[in-house]
């Protein structure tokens, strides 16, 4: 009896999935033995239960005995209160009660708060119903399938005894924490229910307050790995579950988070584009020959990249990475990578590398190493630099040069490729392997090779060489970067002075990083629609730049971004408006996925910048400054078109053509007191963004080298450089004043000018 009792959630729920659930539509029999409520009338936010009840996001099942209980839920946010006596074993549910698959959510998981004091035992935790498929062969060798499951997961508990008859299947760990899991079968209504019970193996005693977070999303992919399979749950909810005696419970937070998956992303050809695709802090590249190749790269919606390839021609080359990629180079102390690939090939002939890929910013050499191939003819023409032996496998070290005359890309590198002894003859399988990129540094400089010092890529790779067609699958890939302890890497809060530039990050931001080459880099998570800025630039102060000078600030950029939420990223700064105030915002949204225009901004008109389209708007709002109320115009100057939410860009942004745009719209646009190249990210999920080589040029000067004061000695110096004399240029200033990346006639001109209107 106190099984059938204990699991009865099975009978409610396993009627959800074919008709109407319970928990929407709330079922009220008292006369024939049914499901009763009593709801209180004084409080419409609160429900308040006192016997059995399924309605409005809350469930409780029959009482084993017939003791006292008082169940107040708060159905805004499905907090609650619990005393009880004497009511033997009771499931308590609370929570929005929605349907979900897990397959299509990206982040998962119920926080919670609270304190449980009571005298029987307890099991505190979250409940749902699944589909599940256990593949019991690492314990029984019996693999089955049932419809449906009761899946308890009991994260905090005391004084148990109700898994004393289960089955123990394993364990399993979630986010460092060892869980045991129990399964029974349970036959209800003649349908057959599986109940899985997973339970934390630390309880906590009864008294103790409560507080963190149950990872759904971790525990489905740690079930998976033991080949149980949990698919398109079903309202997922808090549970509470009383054992006999007497107590109490308040829950102040119940909180499902859940975030689903974007779409597939198809990566560009970086040979044709240029470009690689970014998405969760991941970057997937995708190279090959148009002329030969056919080829392509999928980003999956859960991260995973499907690599297809048909090669047409003997001399055809398609290569596939998905890892870490830093283009100006980190310092490192140690790299791992770990991965897993799977391999699919049409024709037993196809020829392919798989493994790791490591490239240096401050090397012309690029390093792989092979941990399956289905041939050696991809380094039959190399040069043999000798042999070594990492982890009891040996590896063979090749060397391949390439100068700008027989490559597309017109770069000169070499490849160093080290090649494991095994060699798979089979035409598909899935290879889970690592490399820990010190052990190869010290075996490469014992054969007198010498890898750089800066980081700039760490990728599985997959690469197929000649003609053939298959498929690769690269999964699972996590970089773990070491950098020197003595890294000059900063934390970023609030605002930061680097080399004349000013870094920000301000709003809901919690990890920024400001990298020693000027990288920031934030990687974040947002539990509700938050937002977060970042920027780099800085102020002019008292020499702010003429309007008639505007045509030498230059702003450029690479970024990286992606998100679950809504971003742009461009241009921010000051300067002076109607009257000579210093009352003017102006922004320039160069890449956005949403129409960050205001609500109350007015459409000025639209506008040709350099190829690209921009619509101009004007927003006046209301602003104190020390002498009073002044009217404050922000300026909006946004790209037509919107970016992806996974995406990487470079853009080079000249001030001086956005400012005429605004002027031929009546906007007045005065000397400019500051420039920033600013990103703005928001939404409910995470976030990923790298702003890297940001330059803000004032007449071909950074910040750091921008002096800004001349005198007659600089016409005079300058003068005998462009007449070819023998002379120095003074360390920080930079005389190409106009920015076009050459010291000549014009920048003698802009000087002259600059000083005339000093004096």
């Amino acid at each position: 009896m106190g099984k059938v009792i204990r699991h009865a959630l099975s009978a409610v729920t396993a009627l959800a999935v074919g008709v109407s659930a319970l928990a929407v539509f709330p079922v009220q029999a008292a006369e024939d033995g049914g499901i009763v409520t009593a709801v209180s009338e004084q409080d419409d936010s609160i429900i308040h239960i006192t016997e059995a009840y399924s309605a409005d996001g809350c469930t409780v099942l029959d009482p084993e005995q017939k003791g006292e209980f008082s169940f107040d839920v708060n159905k805004r946010n499905y907090n609650f209160d619990l005393e009880w006596k004497d009511t033997g074993n009771v499931t308590y549910l609370a929570g929005d009660g929605m349907h979900l698959g897990f397959n299509m959510m990206k982040y998962f998981y119920l926080n919670y708060s609270g304190q449980i004091d009571c005298s029987g035992g307890y099991g505190f935790g979250a409940a749902f119903l699944s589909d599940v498929e256990i593949n019991r062969l690492s314990f029984t060798g019996d693999k089955r399938s049932l419809d449906h499951a009761d899946v308890h997961i009991y994260e905090s508990y005391s004084g148990l005894t109700i898994f004393e008859d289960d089955e123990l299947l394993g364990s399993v760990e979630v986010n460092g924490a060892e869980y045991d899991i129990y399964q029974t079968d349970e036959e209800v209504n003649g349908m057959k229910i599986d109940v899985l019970n997973i339970v934390r193996r630390e309880s906590l005693a009864a008294g103790s307050s409560l507080s963190g977070k149950i990872d759904l999303k971790a525990f489905i992919d740690a079930l998976a790995d033991k080949d149980i399979r949990l698919m398109n749950s079903s309202y997922p909810q808090m549970m509470l579950f009383t054992e006999g005696g007497s107590g109490s419970a308040e829950i102040t937070r119940n909180e499902l988070i859940s975030v689903p998956y974007t779409d597939d992303m198809e990566v560009p050809n970086y040979d044709n584009e240029g470009r690689t695709a970014y998405r969760d802090g991941t970057t997937y590249t995708f190279l090959q020959d148009d002329r030969f190749s056919r080829g392509n790269m999928i980003a999956k919606e859960d991260g995973t990249a499907l690599c297809t390839y048909f090669n047409v021609d003997p001399a055809a080359d398609c290569l596939f990475k998905k890892g870490i990629v830093k283009e100006n180079g980190i310092a490192y102390d140690d790299v791992r990578v770990e991965y897993v690939t799977s391999i699919s090939n049409e024709r037993e002939n196809n020829l392919y590398a798989a493994g790791i890929n490591f490239d240096f910013a401050d090397t012309e050499s690029e390093f792989y190493i092979v941990h399956a191939r289905k041939s050696d003819d991809f380094i039959k023409d190399a040069e043999l630099i000798g042999t070594f032996e990492i982890d009891d496998l040996e590896y063979t070290m090749y060397k391949k040069s390439f100068d700008a005359q027989n490559i597309q890309s017109g770069d000169t590198y070499t490849q160093y490729w080290c090649v494991s002894s095994y060699v798979s003859n089979h035409i598909g399988y899935t290879m889970h392997a690592d490399a820990d990129l010190s052990d190869f540094v010290k075996a490469w400089e014992k054969l007198g090779v010498k890898a750089g010092e800066k980081l700039c890529g760490a990728n599985a790779f997959a690469e197929i060489f000649g003609k053939g067609d298959g498929k690769f699958t690269i999964e699972d890939v996590n970089v773990d970067i070491k950098k020197p302890s003595e890294s000059n890497d900063v934390v970023l809060k609030d605002d930061l002075t680097k080399n004349g530039y000013r870094y920000y990050a301000t709003g809901a931001v919690d990890n920024c990083t400001l990298e020693e080459n000027g990288t920031i880099s934030a990687d974040i998570f947002h539990e509700h629609d938050e937002m977060f800025s970042v920027g780099k630039g800085f102020d002019f102060g008292e020499r702010e730049l003429e309007n008639t000078d505007a045509s030498g600030l230059v702003l450029s950029y690479k970024a990286k971004v992606s998100t679950d939420g809504r971003y742009w990223i461009g241009a921010y700064g000051r300067m002076r408006g109607i009257d000579d105030e210093l009352n003017v915002a102006y922004h320039i949204i160069d890449h956005a996925n949403y129409d960050p225009v205001p609500p109350t901004a007015i459409y000025c008109g639209s506008k040709e910048i350099n190829g690209v389209f921009y619509r101009m708007y004007v927003d006046h709002t209301k602003n104190t400054f020390g002498s009073g109320r002044r009217s404050v115009d922000e300026y909006y100057s946004i790209r037509d078109n919107l970016s992806s939410d996974q995406t990487d860009f470079s853009e080079i942004i000249y001030l001086d053509d956005h400012i005429k745009a605004w002027r031929e719209f009546e906007l007045t646009a005065g000397n400019i007191s500051s420039a920033y190249i600013n990103a703005d990210m928001g939404g409910v999920g995470g976030s990923s963004i790298e702003i890297y080589d940001a330059r803000i040029s004032v007449f071909g000067s950074e910040p750091d080298d921008y002096i800004g004061e001349f005198d007659t000695n600089d016409a005079d110096l300058l003068n005998g450089f462009l007449l070819g004399k023998n002379v120095t240029i003074p360390k920080g200033k930079n005389y190409d004043l106009n920015g076009d990346g050459a010291i000549n006639s014009f920048d003698l001109i802009k000087l002259r000018q600059v000083l005339a209107e000093s004096m």
